[in-house]
């Protein structure tokens, strides 16, 4: 039989056995229970992954040398590479990514915040280059210890090809804003929200932003605000541009300006906007004035001339009233004192030579009263006397040796005579018959 030692041995060993067999059934129960758990969390992932491909953003996770550990089919559409290609590559050589700042900067705002977000350029397969807004996120091991970064871009390329369009579009308005010629406000009812240079300096201003936020009716001068409250109301009720009108607006330094004003609104947004477009027509309406004084005393002017011609008109009928009698008197007075006489001396023997000085005495007294006198008088004005006595003589009828004799002069003087008076007539080197014209302008 053992003895009672080698029995104590036994059942040492026995309860050892037993203690190391609970062991191992409680550790077997812990390691199922990891097991349920593991599978618990790999349905979970998988659920997760399943939902990220789900997802029309491109989502990949890097470890922390940036080799890409997980690529959805966000990713697979967005850059053209499967999941297969991009496992195991550096995500940013394989992206040609471009960053708006350095690398490390970006790293060290993930390991300091725990998250980055920016624009960052990426190039997909074909080689199309694409702007995404990309999000990333630093995970941890259970040390706390970096261990991969989860990031998600999401395509802005349409966007910001949509901003950068808006942002050339605001600044050519902007452009064109400030060179346009006259004054420009933008306002909603009350307040004015934009200003062109032009609107400035026309109200005094050393810049638009003086303008801005001010009360529009206070541009105005006191008389107007009523009608230019009710042209905003109008002009926002029917949307449509109204015609000008004459305005007076206000400077700081009290000065006033006469302007006109066309009114349109326009909708921003939900808001209704008023544009008003303001020309300076001080200098006009002055020039206006300028030329209104001018007709107006033009017109005094020509009333005056009017009067003044009708006191001439009076004047000068008077005037050939008094010829006319004056003209009668002289005819009277020949008649009654002179032709009796010439009557006479007709009557009594004359030689030729004084029966020629009487016919001349009688037919020049004959055109002394005759309203043909002063048509005589302005041709005889260019002749000299001798030539006025060589024409009297000439238009009788006598030749140069008659006109010679009775003058007591040589031919040679008569032709001479003869050729000044047709210089003086205007009848050098013309046929016209010198006894024939001046008979006419007798």
């Amino acid at each position: 039989m053992p003895s009672e030692e080698h029995r104590d041995g036994l059942f040492n060993q026995l309860e050892q056995l037993g203690s190391e067999l609970k062991s191992l059934k409680r550790r077997e129960k812990n390691l199922i229970r990891a097991v349920k758990e593991l599978k618990a969390q790999l349905k979970t992932y998988l659920h997760q992954a399943r939902l990220l491909d789900l997802t029309q953003d491109a989502i990949m996770v890097r470890d922390m040398s940036d080799l890409v550990t997980f690529w959805n089919r966000g990713a697979e559409k967005r850059y053209g590479w499967s999941k297969e290609e991009a496992l195991g590559r550096t995500s940013h050589t394989l992206l040609e990514t471009e960053f708006p700042q350095s690398l490390p900067e970006v790293q060290r705002t993930l390991i300091t915040e725990g998250f980055w977000e920016g624009e960052l350029v990426h190039t997909t397969r074909p080689g199309q280059k694409i702007v995404v807004a990309s999000r990333w996120t630093l995970q941890r091991d259970k040390k706390g210890l970096p261990a991969a970064v989860l990031e998600i871009s999401n395509d802005i390329t349409k966007r910001k090809a949509a901003e950068q369009a808006l942002i050339a579009s605001e600044e050519r308005f902007h452009k064109l804003f400030e060179v346009i010629p006259d004054a420009v406000l933008v306002s909603n009812r009350d307040v004015i929200m934009l200003a062109n240079m032009t609107a400035a300096r026309l109200l005094g201003m050393a810049g638009p932003d003086e303008l801005m936020g001010r009360p529009l009716l206070d541009l105005f001068t006191p008389e107007y605000r009523d009608r230019v409250r009710l042209r905003t109301d109008l002009a926002v009720q029917e949307g449509e541009p109204l015609p000008l009108e004459k305005r007076k607006v206000m400077r700081p330094d009290g000065k006033m300006l006469d302007v006109e004003t066309a009114v349109t609104a326009i909708t921003v947004g939900e808001e209704q906007w008023v544009i008003r477009v303001i020309r300076d027509i001080t200098r006009r309406l002055q020039d206006e004035e300028a030329i209104l004084r001018k007709d107006r005393e033009i017109e005094r002017r020509a009333q005056k001339v009017e009067k003044l011609n009708a006191a001439l008109s009076v004047l000068l009928e008077n005037r050939d009233v008094e010829a006319r009698q004056k003209e009668e008197n002289i005819r009277a007075t020949l008649d009654k004192l002179i032709q009796p006489y010439l009557v006479n001396l007709k009557e009594t023997p004359l030689d030729p030579d004084q029966q020629t000085y009487v016919e001349l005495i009688e037919a020049n007294l004959n055109k002394i009263g005759s309203s043909f006198a002063r048509k005589l008088d302005s041709w005889k004005e260019r002749l000299t006397p001798a030539e006025i006595q060589v024409a009297d003589l000439i238009r009788a009828g006598k030749r140069t040796k008659e006109i010679a004799a009775l003058l007591k002069v040589t031919a040679n003087a008569v032709s001479f005579h003869r050729a000044n008076i047709r210089a003086k007539m205007g009848l050098t080197n013309k046929p016209t018959n010198l006894v024939s014209y001046l008979r006419l302008m007798a």
